[in-house]
């Protein structure tokens, strides 16, 4: 790495290397994941009250549609 960066600031750059290559080469970015992966932390934090799995796995689903 270049001189002028020291290791803390070095660190995250190394490790998430490719998912910033990434963004330059096809301009893809994950927020469409981080928001659905919000949406289902939000339902399970509510859904307490589900019965069984299969009721919590259709409202995940739910979510796509």
């Amino acid at each position: 790495m270049h001189k002028y960066f020291s290791k803390n600031q070095q660190r995250p750059i190394v490790n998430h290397f490719e998912g910033i290559c990434n963004y330059f080469l096809d301009r893809t970015i994950s927020g469409v994941m981080e928001g659905i992966n919000h949406r289902i932390k939000l339902i399970m934090r509510q859904g307490y009250g589900f019965s069984n799995a299969r009721q919590f796995s259709r409202s995940c689903i739910s979510l796509l549609f």
